[in-house]
């Protein structure tokens, strides 16, 4: 029983090697043919809309803790738009595709003004200031 257990585990082992070698040969065999100003201005983009969405999420977190603590403020808690979705609707901020979207460029099925003032133009200076970086010739 234990020389089977033993020849099974180093056969997973040597299998789990060459595995990861093969790929890992195959990713930078693939690799050298990627185009490393177009990879870093799609990753640079989505880490900027990215981090705009954590700073809403962030100042939504904040105004609700406001809100219990018995704060006012004013116009800046108020919504801006509130779309009126079913929990059902795939783009509901709580179902597949409104999750991913949240969570990647801050959707969310109602918005704050104080949230729309800050994490809005963050994405969108920050944008335009990637794509003027980027748009530049050598």
């Amino acid at each position: 029983m234990f020389y089977r257990s033993f020849l099974e585990t180093m056969v997973g082992i040597l299998a789990g090697t060459l595995t990861g070698f093969m790929l890992g040969y195959m990713l930078y065999l693939g690799s050298l043919k990627i185009d490393l100003r177009k990879f870093f201005y799609i990753t640079s983009t989505l880490l900027v809309l990215v981090a705009g969405g954590i700073l809403g999420y962030g100042i939504h977190e904040l105004l609700e803790y406001l809100e219990e603590n018995n704060y006012e403020l004013g116009v800046f808690s108020t919504y801006i738009y509130r779309l009126e979705i079913n929990e059902d609707y795939i783009l509901h901020e709580k179902n597949l595709l409104g999750s991913i979207l949240a969570v990647l460029v801050g959707y969310t099925t109602k918005m704050e003004v104080l949230r729309a003032l800050l994490q809005l133009p963050y994405q969108l200076i920050g944008s335009v200031i990637l794509w003027r970086i980027y748009s530049k010739k050598d």
